[in-house]
């Protein structure tokens, strides 16, 4: 049985490289769904390709090496290497760290504020990239990370006056409901009703 599954999902990815340009777009359908390994790596390639962006990088690199590093880049490797630390998924590599390690640092330089905006999860949304290919060099990760940052949806912030107009509204018809919720999530009610 896992031969056969093998050899479908094999299969499977030939078909998919074989997707007219236009229908690419409908892998996004795949992804958070179960299928079969030696699937995941193709189908991720052909969705997370941005030719463009790898150009960029690589003719950077040629140019200007000194201008694909992040004013952060120290702080980068270490954060790097603990996160990988602690996601034992991954295997232990020096080229996947390496590798990592350089794609967020120069996808801070092109977009700075991708990281100001997604915090930790910037050096975890990578992870699942790093699954997939753990082989992969900097200019496939930094290419495959960048789409993927492209696409994920930012995180939004509700205003601080829309928050305390609430709990005001709230704490009209019921107080004590109003006071527990400002306990449990009080990072998210402004300082001035804590």
């Amino acid at each position: 049985q896992t031969l056969a599954l093998q050899s479908a999902a094999q299969a499977a990815s030939l078909l998919v490289q074989g997707l007219p340009a236009e229908q690419r777009s409908m892998l996004r359908l795949l992804f958070n769904h179960p299928f079969p390994p030696p699937f995941r790596p193709q189908a991720w390639k052909l969705f997370l390709s941005d030719p463009t962006t790898r150009f960029k990088y690589e003719s950077k690199c040629v140019t200007n090496r000194i201008g694909t590093i992040s004013v952060l880049d120290t702080q980068f490797t270490v954060k790097c290497q603990a996160v990988l630390d602690a996601f034992p998924n991954v295997p232990p590599s020096r080229n996947i760290h390496m590798a990592m390690k350089t794609a967020l640092s120069y996808i801070h330089t092109i977009t700075p504020q991708a990281f100001s905006t997604l915090g930790e999860a910037y050096f975890s949304l990578v992870l699942p990239l790093l699954l997939v290919w753990p082989d992969a060099d900097a200019s496939s990760l930094v290419e495959a990370y960048a789409t993927l940052l492209a696409i994920v949806p930012r995180p939004h912030f509700v205003d601080e006056a829309f928050v305390s107009r609430v709990v005001d509204l709230l704490n009209t018809v019921d107080a004590s409901y109003a006071t527990s919720l400002v306990t449990l999530f009080p990072s998210e009610v402004p300082n001035v009703l804590k």
